[in-house]
């Protein structure tokens, strides 16, 4: 079971708390049930578990299930969490969620070419049972030598159990040049050739012919 908890009661059950928002639990031949949770604890855990990792949702009066935040309902003002809807997962059958990207690793490109790195997309799509779920899959930005190098989809570091289900040639990171950059560069293409001889701005005149 995964060490994120989070507690909650069925709605009717008690008078709600303005502290409680309202949340709906659902899952393969389950009964949708109507619960009622901390806001505040649902924060903290969504922090660590986004939207792919187990949550362990104990129901007073009930057995605790293995859930995953389906989706979150937020103010548009107050940015605060207003519904939630938790799907339970059946732990010998696989799940699709989607997940982001941790960096690791340093890019020769940025820190000595003077590129910047540029995202070009923002999540994946994963498949696996729920015991490899993860939070994000990680990204070697090594790769990045250059400043037309590129990082796919083919080159995450993909956990054992974990299938992504993107196209592996699908663009995570790129380069995008900064004016820096694109001087550097166009110095080297204006540098002239090794072992090629400079021109003479004040060569001699050619003879002029005898009449």
């Amino acid at each position: 079971m995964s060490n994120l908890q989070l507690k909650a009661t069925l709605r009717g059950a008690t008078a709600r708390l303005a502290t409680e928002i309202e949340a709906e639990l659902y899952g393969p031949g389950l009964a949708n049930q109507h619960l009622l949770v901390s806001r505040h604890d649902l924060e903290k855990v969504f922090a660590q578990s986004g939207s792919s990792l187990l949550i362990d949702l104990e129901i007073a009066g009930g057995s605790s299930v293995s859930v995953i935040v389906r989706e979150l309902q937020r103010d548009p003002i107050k940015n605060q969490i207003i519904h939630a809807d938790f799907m339970q997962v059946d732990m010998k059958k696989p799940v699709t969620v989607t997940v982001g990207f941790t960096t690791e690793g340093k890019s020769h490109a940025i820190s000595n070419m003077g590129g910047m790195l540029e995202k070009n997309l923002a999540q994946v799509k994963i498949v696996c049972l729920p015991q490899y779920l993860v939070k994000s899959l990680a990204v070697d930005l090594g790769k990045l030598s250059d400043l037309k190098s590129v990082i796919r989809v083919a080159d995450l570091i993909v956990p054992e159990g974990v299938t992504v289900k993107n196209n592996p040639r699908d663009v995570i990171y790129s380069i995008a040049a900064s004016r820096r950059a694109v001087s550097t560069e166009a110095k080297g293409d204006a540098a002239p050739a090794a072992g090629a001889k400079a021109t003479d701005a004040k060569a001699p005149a050619a003879p002029a012919k005898k009449k």
